[in-house]
């Protein structure tokens, strides 16, 4: 709401006109802004979200859509937001496949890749002696390569600092 002070003017007078409209125009504001905030919880109770959870107190003071029950019932399901009376989501259990996934080359190169024997062998001695394992096997140098390069990366996701380069 604009400032009546900058249309009207500041009368030093104290106009009582003006105060009165001043005050007016304050209570106006206190009343929708009481009106909004009941309408809000209105929505609220009406929806049926479980406010009482933390997580329900968290989604109604993020929740900046439209405050209707159909609208905040809608969006709380979306996140699953508990709703009094409803029954509890329940979670889709998705069945790992029972068969192989992995392509016949993965699984060549798995084949020949040593036991982990709890021994820190030095992991660039490890991809080379795979690279000679897959080549006297009679694998073909890209395999061989691949099986070394293999070695390389899983030692570098583990951490192994013998095989990251350091930025200089």
């Amino acid at each position: 709401m604009s400032d009546i002070s900058t249309q009207v003017g500041d009368d030093p007078s104290g106009d009582p006109n003006i105060k009165q409209l001043r005050e007016r125009a304050k209570r106006t504001e206190d009343a929708e802004a009481a009106l909004q905030a009941a309408n809000r919880k209105v929505a609220i109770l009406e929806s049926g979200l479980d406010v009482e959870s933390p997580i329900g107190q968290l989604f109604v003071k993020g929740y900046d859509g439209e405050f209707t029950a159909e609208a905040l019932k809608a969006e709380a399901e979306k996140y699953g937001v508990p709703i009094k009376g409803a029954a509890p989501a329940t979670e889709t259990v998705v069945e790992e496949p029972t068969e192989p996934t992995g392509t016949a080359e993965r699984t060549a190169l798995s084949d020949g890749a040593p036991a982990d024997t709890g021994e820190d062998l030095d992991p660039r001695e490890t991809s080379r002696k795979n690279f000679d394992t897959a080549l006297a096997a009679g694998a073909p140098r890209d395999v061989a390569a691949g099986a070394m390069l293999n070695e390389l990366a899983n030692a570098a996701h583990r951490g192994d600092e013998r095989v990251i380069v350091k930025d200089r």
